[in-house]
């Protein structure tokens, strides 16, 4: 007599759960061996991956960089999303790691910047450059006195002055610091204008020597004066 469908559907599904139950099982029991064997012989196995790893170099680079960009917008978009979830837990771990391994990160950073100078000078250039093009259109993409747009000419200005002070009261030499903070400011939705604006350097040297007052609102002002 033939079982029903029914019947005969459950026991293979059964079946098939037995299977994979079984191959979980395995899987686990050979991890914990694998983890075993591991903690008794950490030391040989460790140098044994490391010789391995010295003498295929070149192989595991080539290899790691196919395998990267193989998986490379799925691995992005998994890391994204996990550091999303995390976030918080993400940047405390960053923090007190940095904390806690200063000396020998920023040690290892200056040996890796030394070696690798000759790509790294141009990437740090053009960012340098994007970052202050784009806190020059945030300031309005002009000179606030005579209007020029050319963002070689345009530079930062103090509106109630003291830049200079500033500076050396911090013990930065560059004017870059300016740029770094209305950047931070630009990113944070926090306004700077009060405190900021754009000037051309003809215009900013001449607020300069002027007192605070360029030469265009010195010569339009005593113009009104003969006027009036």
């Amino acid at each position: 007599m033939t079982p029903p469908v029914s019947y005969s559907r459950t026991r293979q599904w059964a079946r098939g759960v037995e299977v994979l139950v079984s191959k979980v099982a395995n899987k686990l029991r050979a991890a914990k061996s694998c983890r075993r064997y591991y903690l008794a012989h950490k030391k040989e196995v460790n140098k044994y991956h490391r010789d391995y790893y010295r003498a295929h170099k070149e192989d595991r680079k080539k290899y790691n960089h196919r395998y990267y960009l193989k998986t490379k917008n799925l691995s992005s978009a998994r890391s994204r999303a996990w550091y999303e979830k995390n976030k918080v837990k993400a940047l405390k771990y960053r923090r007190t790691h940095y904390l806690a391994n200063r000396k020998e990160i920023l040690r290892k950073c200056k040996i890796y910047v030394q070696k690798n100078l000759s790509w790294i000078s141009p990437r740090v250039a053009e960012a340098k450059r994007k970052m202050k093009l784009s806190v020059k259109m945030h300031l309005g993409g002009r000179c606030r006195c005579c209007g020029e747009r050319e963002p070689e000419f345009l530079t930062i200005d103090h509106i109630h002055g003291g830049g200079s002070k500033v500076r050396n009261k911090q013990g930065f030499r560059k004017n870059e610091v300016y740029y770094y903070e209305i950047y931070r400011a630009m990113k944070a939705g926090r306004s700077v204008s009060k405190k900021y604006q754009l000037l051309c350097s003809n215009c900013n040297l001449s607020k300069h020597l002027g007192g605070g007052v360029c030469a265009h609102k010195r010569k339009a002002s005593s113009l009104k004066k003969v006027e009036d």
